[in-house]
């Protein structure tokens, strides 16, 4: 009989985030870092203000941060993304062929002006949707900063790590 068939219950933060997964594709996509902090010992780049935007459809990350460097010379980028403690992306950027002002080579001092990092797109296709879309995500990036000139060549001279939010919470 209809009177007495039952729906089962569902969870409501399941319902949240099935409904976050099938959300529409027409918002706009953001991942979004407000903290950095030094994760090697003796890093020889710190942050007092840091602030990174990225925007899939931009092909970009814009960054805005009030940092100190130690390091002189040439580097590379050894950058690492990991999503609730997985690997889900490993890049190496080289700032000499990406345009970044300051960073090639990279000269000790204060560094205080915001500038753009393009990201390729097909680094963006290894990011899954949901990543911008899912409450409470767990998202790290670490990038180690390795020289590849001198004496310390092939050598991390500095590691920076960023927690990684699309602003959603379980909440909203």
């Amino acid at each position: 009989r209809w009177s007495k068939m039952r729906l089962p219950s569902i969870n409501p933060l399941l319902l949240s985030s099935l409904a976050a997964f099938f959300a529409p594709a027409s918002a706009e996509h953001v991942l979004r870092s407000s903290s950095l902090a030094a994760c090697q010992e003796n890093s020889l780049f710190t942050a007092s203000l840091f602030d990174v935007v990225f925007t899939p459809n931009n092909l970009s990350a814009a960054v805005n941060m009030l940092a100190t460097s130690s390091i002189e010379g040439y580097v590379v980028f050894d950058i690492t993304i990991l999503a609730y403690g997985y690997k889900v992306l490993r890049t190496q950027v080289d700032p000499c062929n990406s345009n970044l002002p300051g960073l090639c080579p990279m000269l000790s001092g204060k560094m205080n002006n915001p500038f753009n990092i393009p990201v390729p797109e097909y680094a963006i296709s290894q990011i899954p949707g949901i990543a911008y879309t899912f409450p409470d995500l767990d998202a790290t990036v670490k990038v180690y900063i390795n020289m590849t000139t001198g004496d310390q060549a092939g050598q991390s001279i500095a590691c920076l790590r960023a927690e990684v939010s699309n602003g959603k919470t379980g909440m909203s």
